[in-house]
């Protein structure tokens, strides 16, 4: 007779869940549970849920008071009575049969996510799209032991959604469903865990001119952010590519995602003070420059770099890297700068950016009276 928490049958946990946090607005997801830690949460706010017990690992952790620990031992510190009862289970023996359920690793990762069984493939595979989008990731420089963990889509018409009868399900537009992310490299968001629920797909084609599409109908979350340690310089940046190059950082695939992952992370404006973020170095780059300074967070100066982005500067030989294949953290550190005194650097470098912005609104809108106007006088009804 042998002993292990592995031999507890996964109802008891999710027993042990629901009783323990089920008077709060529990979540239950695919691969975890997700509810306001009861040691450093608010019962006040409860969209502030920052503590998790994961359903692969059975690990209890807290990402706003760190708490990482085994399900188990935490039922010991506050229901001994449980803690006893489940303890009983976790003994088996070879006449014992096992009540764990057992679910194959690359079905549990694909749980909640749209892609049918076959869809989506490793990239390090022979097939010749996998060849295809893995150069691209050699092409870019990306190391190894990042991409090798990233998939590819395949593109066949056996993934399309149907109907019982067979027939095709076609959605709003009369397009059918399914197979939506055909021919693109996927990069997953893992978790604590291993697991993944969300990711970004990039095309491979190079004449496709929608490059990245997110995983679409989910809330975004930030790529990385697991994995990121608050206590030292962090970095914030649009691409989830981009991030790959740069140690201690998170991607949030874009400008305007920026709100909504500091409400879901009040740990980065908590430790704003050790935070850049590196917008593209682009015109909208620019401007929100100049916003996230004011709410102060470090901002990156790109010193006269030409590319883009992080990738097109690692690409073009504009920023150096290290050892490991990392943009040079001293490099990095060298062009983060903070946000005083930045409202008088960013007028004179790029003059008042809020009021071009306003121009640029004002003259798209006239642009589309005029049309609309065009349009009325040849007849034409909308």
């Amino acid at each position: 007779m042998s002993f292990s928490y592995e031999n507890i049958p996964d109802t008891e946990y999710e027993d042990a869940v629901n009783e323990m946090f089920g008077g709060q607005v529990l979540v239950e997801k695919s691969d975890c549970f997700n509810f306001v830690c009861p040691t450093c949460g608010d019962l006040n706010f409860p969209n502030k849920k920052k503590a998790y017990v994961y359903k692969d690992t059975w690990r209890y952790i807290c990402y706003k008071c760190g708490v990482s620990q085994h399900f188990m031992q935490y039922i010991k510190e506050h229901d001994e009575d449980r803690f006893g009862r489940m303890l009983l289970l976790g003994f088996d023996s070879d006449s014992k049969p096992k009540q764990k359920k057992e679910v194959p690793v690359s079905e549990a990762k694909k749980i909640g996510l749209p892609f049918m069984d076959g869809e989506i493939i490793p990239i390090t595979c022979n097939h010749p799209l996998a060849v295809q989008g893995k150069q691209i990731c050699i092409d870019r420089k990306i190391r190894p032991m990042v991409y090798e963990k990233w998939f590819v889509c395949l593109n066949d018409k056996r993934f399309l959604q149907r109907d019982p009868a067979g027939n095709l399900i076609l959605n709003s537009s009369g397009y059918p469903i399914g197979n939506e992310y055909r021919d693109r490299i996927i990069i997953p968001f893992y978790r604590f865990g291993g697991a993944w629920n969300q990711f970004d797909a990039r095309a491979i084609d190079p004449n496709n001119t929608l490059r990245y599409r997110n995983f679409e109908g989910v809330k975004r979350t930030a790529y990385n952010i697991d994995f990121v340690d608050f206590s030292k310089p962090f970095y914030i940046l649009e691409g989830t590519i981009d991030s790959t190059f740069i140690r201690n950082s998170i991607a949030i695939g874009g400008i305007q995602h920026l709100g909504e992952v500091l409400n879901d992370n009040p740990q980065i404006a908590a430790n704003k003070d050790k935070c850049t973020i590196i917008w593209d170095n682009d015109p909208p780059g620019q401007k929100a420059m100049v916003d996230t300074t004011k709410k102060g967070f470090g901002w990156f100066d790109w010193n006269d770099i030409k590319a883009k982005d992080i990738n097109g500067a690692v690409m073009a030989g504009e920023m150096p890297l290290d050892s490991s294949g990392y943009v040079d953290p001293a490099y990095i550190q060298k062009y983060s700068m903070r946000p005083e005194g930045s409202d008088i650097l960013f007028a004179l470098k790029f003059g008042d950016v809020e009021k071009k912005a306003r121009e640029e609104k004002m003259a798209a809108r006239k642009i589309a009276r005029d049309r609309l106007s065009a349009a009325r006088r040849i007849g034409v009804v909308f």
